[in-house]
């Protein structure tokens, strides 16, 4: 886990509030991640994590409410001036360009005079890469595409990366080198916010972790002061006429 001090949060979610149509689906979401600070964004599927991402990296816009960077107002800026701004989103289901080689879509992630820095240092990190280069990306496998949408993240040297489901649908032996990916990423002093399936995960490299359900925190705190267990009856809980609860 990374060591964090009281100061101004890198990425700072005040009262957001975010609507598809008429459905809302954030309702005066409070949230910060502080520099160096890894923290973990947990509950069931619809509880409006990916919306929160999207809402704060600009792709939707918010209804109420403030997305600051390092103190700064960018709730009206769009995508790519947040991402000059420090903010880089990994988003779920890869994000990547499958018609291009893997090679192509690394020299993407970094400026044009720095290409040949970047793809030295994405494949440091993920080896397997190297041997791949010339390949269309769409041959790639999920957890080696996910590796290339993770290279960006390593190299534009964002203050703060937010994570959506990294691990999904990868097989355990590639979900232990992405995270070992993170946590190397973490002890540079970037911030993460990491949305993800696995909680054990999640807790085990998490300063802070945010229970989001019905697009509101419903529980806010560090990972000693709550148990796997209790996030996934929270998951599961459902209010009955009564006022009782059934898992």
């Amino acid at each position: 886990m990374s060591t964090t001090t009281a100061t101004t949060p890198v990425l700072g979610i005040n009262g957001l509030t975010a609507r598809y149509g008429a459905a809302t689906v954030l309702r005066g979401v409070d949230l910060q991640v502080k520099p160096g600070e890894v923290v973990a964004l947990l509950g069931p599927n619809g509880a409006g994590k990916t919306t929160l991402m999207r809402t704060a990296a600009g792709l939707v816009p918010a209804s109420a409410g403030t997305v600051t960077l390092a103190g700064v107002d960018v709730t009206r800026r769009s995508p790519h001036r947040r991402a000059r701004a420090g903010l880089c989103l990994v988003p779920e289901g890869r994000g990547i360009f499958p018609s291009l080689t893997v090679r192509e879509n690394l020299r993407l992630q970094g400026a044009p005079r720095q290409r040949k820095e970047t793809l030295d240092r994405i494949v440091e990190a993920f080896p397997v890469l190297g041997e791949r280069l010339g390949a269309p990306a769409a041959r790639l496998s999920g957890g080696q595409q996910q590796m290339i949408a993770l290279g960006r993240s390593l190299v534009t040297n964002p203050d703060v990366v937010m994570l959506d489901e990294v691990s999904m649908g990868l097989a355990p032996l590639v979900i232990d080198q992405i995270f070992e990916a993170l946590e190397r990423l973490a002890r540079t002093g970037t911030a993460l916010l990491v949305v993800e399936q696995y909680v054990s995960r999640a807790l085990a490299m998490a300063d802070s972790v945010y229970v989001l359900s019905r697009g509101q925190v419903s529980w806010h705190g560090t990972p000693s002061e709550i148990t796997e267990e209790e996030i996934m009856r929270r998951y599961l809980a459902v209010e009955l006429p009564g006022g009782g609860e059934v898992a």
